[in-house]
């Protein structure tokens, strides 16, 4: 996710998803992002999943730089299978004609903080 318009992207799959609006992440304790790419792969190719690694660039951060997103009300909770977790964000529910191009002009907003709690992007390991 190295754009706004990819994250913001990326929250409305998950409130289609999932029916928050949130960011997914995978996370395992002292593993690099590297490691962790290549974990998530496998783990997915063992689940039979056609596209295992769908993003070619990657942006990590830390537990402690969770926190750095500075967005007041999100809260951390595990959505999927191990490793898997999701970072609900505090956006309002959408009205009936709420688009995702509405959603898009939000996370635009938001995008300094949250890019600055992130890493530059990264070729995604996984996909070679």
């Amino acid at each position: 996710m190295s754009k706004p318009e990819n994250l913001a992207a990326s929250a409305f799959q998950c409130h289609t998803k999932l029916g928050v609006w949130g960011l997914s992440f995978w996370s395992w304790p002292d593993m690099s992002p590297e490691e962790i790419a290549m974990k998530v792969r496998t783990q997915q190719e063992a689940a039979g999943r056609k596209n295992p690694v769908p993003h070619p660039v990657l942006r990590f951060t830390t537990a402690y730089g969770l926190p750095a997103l500075g967005v007041g009300g999100a809260e951390l909770y595990r959505s999927g299978p191990d490793g898997h977790y999701t970072y609900k964000l505090p956006l309002p529910e959408p009205e009936p004609d709420w688009e995702e191009k509405h959603v898009q002009r939000t996370w635009a907003e938001w995008w300094t903080s949250i890019s600055g709690a992130l890493s530059e992007p990264i070729a995604n390991p996984a996909r070679n």
